[in-house]
């Protein structure tokens, strides 16, 4: 008994006092600091709060985060310094004959053909030289569609490698490799030039996007000035666009042509256009005509591949005569195709010393260049093939 009670109170009650001090302290502390805690939380609750953004400004803001952290994102992986210009080694163009080639265009006196499944971008002083005397400014891109330039720097699309090539001349005039821009937006589909506003604009096809770049001053720096929007045009897929004027005509594969203000990204007009026709390549201004180059129909049947013309836009929303339907309604817009070829995909039209060529492939026949004039109203005089197999 005796030993029970020196062990109770020599032993137990003191190690019951120490924890019991040791709980007051320890939950004490922290019970306190979670009620001063709480007390802050209290006080940033009652406080009286900013004016709260209203959403669209604060979707807006967000969306001006997002392209200043794009913008960051590609300027620093550029090669800017003039010691890092890689000069292009020029071989000539192996190729006999093209492979989808998506355009043919003139910059100051060298012209230019994007050969896009040879992933390749071929230069000539000559148009009329054969395929094989032209020169290979890059093969360094995979499936590019397009290039601009301002006669002293010259910008290719690598859309699916979603890059932007920049290329100029040296002292002795021979083509460089100056700047590499990564993460243009999801296959930048298109570039050109504009001379009003001195930007080139690339158009990002899948997410409704244009980067803008421009020259520093009179360098050949390039830098990216601007990322701009349409949100009505996010998901839709656009393969390019064309100036008119002073707007920026966007055909998208959702049956629209959209009109859009080319500084402030705004739609200012939607133009449906019939399913027949509803997988657009580019619309082009010449003469008193609109001319619509269509790769597919709106589900994506490339069977209804075709060139077509109208005096006014709308007209594009009534094509069901041409196709033979059961019930005929005369088309209000002409197809033009057979000027052409019956067989194959029409892409981009280019205006080249006074004449027009039209980018051509097909799965099954020739791919090549179609040449042709116009007169003054816009209608077709001539037609000729060109670089064919």
């Amino acid at each position: 008994m005796r030993f029970g009670v020196i062990l109770k109170k020599y032993i137990f009650f003191p190690l019951l006092m120490v924890l019991y001090v040791y709980m007051i302290t320890g939950c004490g502390h922290s019970e306190a600091a979670m009620g001063l805690q709480g007390k802050a939380e209290s006080k940033e609750e009652t406080a009286p709060k900013e004016e709260t953004v209203p959403k669209e400004a604060e979707k807006q803001a967000t969306a001006l985060e997002d392209k200043a952290e794009k913008q960051e994102m590609v300027e620093t992986s550029v090669s800017l310094e003039p010691d890092d210009l890689k000069k292009c080694d020029m071989p000539l163009n192996s190729y006999p004959t093209l492979c989808v080639p998506t355009q043919l265009t003139k910059i100051g006196e060298d012209y230019f053909i994007v050969d896009c499944y040879h992933n390749q971008v071929i230069t000539s002083e000559d148009v009329n030289a054969p395929l094989t005397e032209w020169r290979v400014l890059t093969a360094d891109i995979d499936k590019g569609h397009s290039i601009a330039g301002d006669g002293r720097v010259y910008l290719v699309d690598d859309t699916e490698g979603n890059r932007v090539l920049v290329f100029t001349k040296d002292e002795d005039g021979d083509f460089c490799l100056a700047q590499v821009f990564e993460d243009i937006g999801t296959r930048p589909h298109f570039v050109q030039y504009d001379e009003k506003s001195n930007f080139f604009y690339v158009l990002s096809s899948a997410t409704g996007e244009f980067y803008l770049f421009s020259r520093e001053g009179d360098s050949c720096k390039v830098r990216l000035d601007r990322v701009c929007g349409i949100e009505e045009l996010a998901g839709i897929y656009v393969r390019s666009f064309s100036f008119i004027d002073g707007d920026l005509y966007l055909p998208a594969g959702n049956g629209n042509i959209y009109v859009v203000d080319a500084e402030s990204f705004e739609v200012k007009t939607v133009v449906p256009i019939s399913p027949e026709i509803g997988g657009p390549v580019q619309i082009s201004r010449i003469g008193e005509y609109y001319y619509l180059t269509v790769s597919t129909d709106i589900i994506g049947f490339a069977d209804k591949a075709t060139v077509v013309r109208a005096k006014n836009m709308e007209q594009f929303g009534d094509c069901q005569g041409m196709y033979g339907t059961e019930e005929f309604v005369p088309a209000t817009c002409e197809s033009v195709k057979s000027l052409f070829c019956e067989d194959g995909t029409p892409y981009v039209i280019s205006n080249v010393d006074g004449r027009y060529y039209l980018a051509w492939h097909s799965d099954f026949g020739s791919h090549c260049m179609w040449e042709f004039e116009t007169d003054a109203e816009g209608g077709i005089l001539s037609t000729r093939q060109v670089f064919s197999d």
